[in-house]
C-alpha cells in the first residue's frame, strides 16, 4: 500500500495477529504477533536484531485502525543473546510479539520480544512514542 513506510518492503511479515487495524478497527487491545525475515533473506546479526525491534508499526495505529502521524521519542533494547548465539541462527523467520499499556497526552508507551521460533528470547525493547491527536 502507498500509505506504508517505505522501510516494510526490508521485511516480509507474517500477522498471528492484526495488522495495522486492516483486520480489526478500533481494537481495544494493541497487542501484535507477527513472524518477521529481512528481505531478502540475510544470518541475523545484532545489527539486524535491533532493526527487528523496530519493526513493529506504532501500537496507536493498530488501536485506532488508522495511521496517524507517530514519532519516537525514546528507544531502548536489552539483548538476551550474544553473537556466537546468533551466528548459529539460519536466516528464517524470527517471532516478534509487541504491546502497549497506555495512551495519555499523545503518548504512549510500546514493548516487545524478539524469540527465535523455537522460543529463545533474543532482544526486548521499550519505547515512548508521540503520535498526533485529532483535534
Amino acid at each position: 500500500s502507498k500509505m506504508l513506510p517505505s522501510w516494510v518492503k526490508n521485511y516480509t511479515f507474517c500477522f498471528v495477529e492484526d495488522a495495522v487495524g486492516l483486520f480489526t478497527r478500533g481494537k481495544s487491545s494493541a497487542e501484535t504477533i507477527q513472524t518477521i525475515r529481512d528481505l531478502p533473506p540475510r544470518p541475523l546479526d545484532i545489527l539486524s536484531l535491533t532493526a527487528y525491534c523496530d519493526v513493529f508499526f506504532p501500537r496507536i495505529m493498530i488501536r485506532l485502525g488508522q495511521l496517524p502521524p507517530a514519532g519516537t521519542v525514546s528507544f531502548t533494547t536489552c539483548f538476551h543473546t550474544d553473537t556466537t548465539t546468533l551466528a548459529a541462527l539460519d536466516d528464517g523467520e524470527f517471532i516478534g510479539h509487541a504491546r502497549a499499556n497506555r495512551y495519555n497526552q499523545s503518548y504512549f508507551d510500546q514493548s516487545a520480544e524478539i524469540w527465535t521460533p523455537d522460543g529463545i528470547l533474543l532482544a526486548t525493547t521499550t519505547q515512548i512514542v508521540y503520535f498526533k491527536a485529532k483535534g
